[in-house]
């Protein structure tokens, strides 16, 4: 079920004909069934009319607005305020602790792990010492997570291990490394810029599920002490991170998909941007990645879009007591590749990670 992206400012958005179409200058750009459309998101301010405004609001599909760094700048709001079907239960395990520690730590986990391997997977062949002691590194905060008495030291986990990961990240971009060796600092950053955009896209498709199968998104268990938009759905990509955004950011600018002469240089305190054309690349291949079809243990071949709808079901699944223990998704390493996706247990009994990988 397709997103529709409105990458040119100023667009409009009619319904005719039961198909959504969107023009700009007067032009013809894209056509959609309406009842294929799962969410709009726009770049800047477009017209909506107001026959489009009524069907939205009929049909409850969302619409986003970001800027082209990246920036989610909010959504239109048409219809009353959705009530949340698990909403009970999840402020019933918030007041858990032992049930917030415990999802908090798998998903910090899981997203460690998808780090090492993603890591793993874009390594050159050629010997790579700060890679290898990064992934060293982060092997020994995933083994030592049991250690963290308190969210707030699960974010100090989550915080080093940024500290490290990104910069290593964006050294496997040697034509943009060398000039940027502040990475943490530098928002022109061409991975930097990408990835925030990505993790926006991810941010969008998480959001649907979270809202479509009933949870309230403000209720969340590692976010619960940052100030972002919707934590829990924060929560539940952090594992898909490097999984879809970071590894698909990193190939397009190494195999030169996307080249420094696509983004828009830096406007002071502003990192530079893609300029449309190059954004629409990497919308394209982001919905490639989506659609990519993986191996999943239980319920076989699916998408990776098709994932988001079965961690949400799990996360619920856990609420209900259903299940005892959430199971984040992993990807499995195989002689050098990444072969399938597959899912674990991850416990903490007695201060000891006992580690069950699904059937290959």
């Amino acid at each position: 079920m397709p997103t529709i992206y409105v990458i040119h400012p100023g667009s409009s958005i009619e319904v005719r004909s039961r198909y959504l179409q969107v023009f700009h200058k007067q032009q013809l750009c894209l056509g959609v069934p309406i009842n294929r459309v799962t969410q709009i998101i726009l770049f800047g301010i477009c017209n909506l009319s107001r026959q489009t405004q009524v069907l939205i609001a009929t049909r409850q599909i969302p619409v986003y607005y970001i800027n082209v760094h990246g920036d989610q700048l909010g959504s239109l709001e048409l219809t009353p305020q959705r009530s949340f079907k698990y909403q009970t239960h999840q402020l019933i395990c918030s007041q858990d602790l032992e049930f917030v520690r415990a999802i908090a730590e798998s998903i910090t986990w899981a997203k460690l792990q998808n780090e090492i391997i993603v890591l793993k997977q874009l390594q050159p062949k050629s010997d790579h010492c700060n890679i290898e002691n990064t992934i060293n590194f982060l092997q020994l905060l995933a083994d030592d997570l049991p250690s963290a008495n308190s969210i707030e030291e699960l974010w100090d986990y989550h915080a080093t291990a940024t500290s490290y990961y990104y910069p290593i990240l964006a050294s496997l971009v040697p034509q943009w490394s060398n000039r940027h060796s502040s990475f943490r600092l530098d928002l022109s950053h061409p991975v930097l810029q990408m990835l925030k955009l990505g993790y926006t896209f991810l941010h969008q498709q998480m959001a649907l599920f979270i809202h479509d199968l009933g949870l309230d998104p403000e209720i969340s268990n590692l976010h619960t002490l940052s100030q972002t938009n919707q934590p829990l759905v924060d929560d539940l990509i952090e594992e898909f991170r490097p999984i879809l955004v970071d590894s698909l950011v990193v190939k397009l600018l190494q195999t030169g998909t996307i080249t420094s002469s696509d983004f828009v240089p830096p406007n002071g305190s502003r990192g530079g941007y893609l300029q449309p054309s190059a954004l629409q690349i990497f919308i394209n291949h982001w919905e490639e990645k989506l659609a990519t079809h993986i191996q999943h243990p239980f319920a076989g071949t699916i998408s990776y879009r098709q994932c988001f709808e079965l961690q949400v079901k799990e996360y619920i699944a856990c609420l209900l007591g259903d299940i005892e223990f959430y199971q984040p998704l992993l990807m499995q390493k195989e002689k050098g590749k990444i072969k399938k996706m597959y899912a674990k247990e991850y416990l903490t009994q007695k201060n000891v990670v006992q580690v069950f990988s699904g059937k290959d």
